[in-house]
C-alpha cells in the first residue's frame, strides 16, 4: 500500500479502505465510481446503495472488510455505465481484458478449460503469454 513521508511511516492500510471509500462516496459520486462498483459487485449489493451496505453484507457473509477488495474479478460481471450519455448495464473492460476475452472466445485457453478470469489480467500478463513465439 502507498506510504507518505521520506521515512515511509504513514501508510495506507487495507483497514483504511472502508472509511476512505465511504468518505469519497460522500464527497463526490463521480470520484466514487472508481472503486465503488467493484466493491458493490463483490458484496452482491445493488449499485445504488451506499458502499457501507456492501461492507455490512460482506460482514454478514463472513468476509472481512480487508478481504472484500481482494475477491477476484469475474468475467461475467455486469456493471452500470453509460453509452452515448445514457445509463447502460454492460461488462466493463479495458483493452487488455478485451483482448484476453477475444482469445478466450477463440479457444486459446481451452487447454486449461478456460479457467482464466480475463478481468484479473494485466497488459504485462498478455505480453508474457507464450503465444507470440509460436
Amino acid at each position: 500500500m502507498p506510504c507518505a513521508r521520506a521515512e515511509q511511516t504513514m501508510c495506507l492500510e487495507p483497514e483504511h479502505l472502508e472509511f476512505l471509500f465511504s468518505y469519497i462516496e460522500r464527497v463526490s459520486k463521480v470520484a466514487a465510481r472508481v472503486a465503488k462498483p467493484a466493491i458493490m459487485q463483490r458484496a452482491g449489493v445493488p449499485f445504488d446503495r451506499p458502499i457501507l451496505e456492501a461492507y455490512y453484507q460482506a460482514h454478514l457473509d463472513g468476509i472481512q472488510a480487508t478481504q472484500l477488495p481482494l475477491i477476484p474479478e469475474k468475467d461475467g460481471w455486469i456493471y452500470e455505465t453509460t453509452r452515448f450519455g445514457e445509463p447502460e448495464l454492460s461488462p466493463v473492460m479495458i483493452c487488455n481484458v478485451f483482448v484476453c476475452n477475444v482469445w478466450k472466445a477463440a479457444g486459446l485457453f481451452a487447454g486449461i478449460d478456460d479457467q482464466i478470469e480475463c478481468g484479473e489480467t494485466s497488459v504485462n500478463d498478455n505480453y508474457r503469454l507464450n503465444i507470440y513465439s509460436t
